[in-house]
């Protein structure tokens, strides 16, 4: 993950130091997907409306770095969900 305030690229090492313009680099089933923060209530989001990669809170309110989920968005109106797991 990345801000990108000024062009300055600047890498996120806390998740919770996202800003507007920051953006995350996926690599997945051999697909990469470079996706916008997209500000939501629930659960840090980054959309580019063809996937959607979500990190959820957990009761605590603290986010879940570790299983976010990638939803493949369809022309249809349904999505696919893919639930991951990130190795750190």
């Amino acid at each position: 993950m990345r801000n990108n305030i000024n062009g300055n690229y600047e890498k996120i090492e806390d998740i919770s130091q996202i800003k507007p313009g920051a953006f995350i680099n996926i690599l997945w089933n051999n697909i990469d997907l470079m996706l916008p923060y997209s500000p939501r209530n629930d659960f840090i989001s980054f959309s580019d409306k063809k996937w959607d990669f979500r990190y959820s809170y957990n009761d605590l309110g603290n986010i879940n770095e570790l299983e976010p989920t990638l939803f493949e968005i369809l022309t249809n109106g349904k999505d696919i969900e893919h639930k991951c797991r990130i190795n750190k």
